[in-house]
């Protein structure tokens, strides 16, 4: 967790109680993804050639989701390329599937390079986001718990049923829609469907209450995402964070 800092939010102008909030100063906000071609017109320009979208992205939202589609298949060019796209303050946040921690014990060369794309974005990785597989099945705990130290200092983040309990071991993936609050894990990713902005207000309000290593939310909206994040992040720079 050094990636990590600790801030102190000394007044909160609007009636959220100030407290030690420990997240990397500032909540991460942005969309699951990047490069989605009907994004065309309504948030890129429509002459913004394609690969130019990450950097014009990492300029208007500052942290990503990408995709499993795309987290599995991180390497060294790939990172590179990205590294070269993006300034050091913008933050991934990586989608894998349990298949991939899995493979951990048995270090395949597919998940050497994975491992090497990581290390090479260093600092700029947030956390790691693991999914169940497509058949449905969760990491074991041993791969997973070997997964962690293998990637610490960066946070893995598993669904709540797949946490093993208890602060300080992995972080959790959270659907504030769908889900209560979790009440294990240090580093939440949060991944949300909500646009209102009085239901992104008191779920910021909700992540300033808590004593986490680091936080991220996610809008999940394909259509609307871009503008559900930009307004998320209008209301946490309202709110000091």
């Amino acid at each position: 967790m050094a990636l990590i800092s600790v801030i102190l939010l000394e007044s909160i102008h609007t009636g959220v109680r100030s407290g030690v909030v420990r997240v990397n100063s500032q909540l991460l906000i942005g969309t699951c993804g990047w490069d989605h071609g009907h994004w065309c017109g309504p948030f890129y320009d429509p002459d913004l050639p394609t690969d130019w979208r990450l950097t014009y992205y990492a300029n208007l939202l500052r942290a990503v989701l990408v995709p499993e589609l795309t987290g599995v298949k991180v390497d060294a060019t790939l990172a590179a390329s990205w590294l070269e796209d993006t300034d050091e303050g913008f933050k991934f946040v990586i989608e894998i599937s349990a298949e991939l921690v899995d493979l951990l014990p048995q270090r395949p060369v597919s998940l050497n390079r994975w491992l090497e794309g990581i290390r090479l974005l260093a600092g700029q990785v947030a956390a790691v986001l693991v999914r169940p597989s497509p058949a449905s099945r969760s990491p074991g705990p041993a791969a997973l718990e070997q997964f962690c130290n293998a990637l610490s200092p960066v946070p893995v983040c598993v669904e709540p049923s797949d946490h093993p309990g208890g602060r300080g071991v992995c972080g959790v993936v959270w659907y504030p829609s769908k889900q209560v609050a979790p009440t294990v894990g240090d580093y939440l990713v949060a991944l949300s469907d909500v646009g209102d902005p009085k239901a992104l207000r008191q779920l910021i309000e909700w992540f300033i209450e808590q004593n986490l290593v680091g936080a991220a939310l996610f809008m999940t909206d394909r259509t609307r995402g871009f503008e559900h994040a930009q307004q998320a992040r209008l209301i946490a720079e309202m709110l000091g964070v």
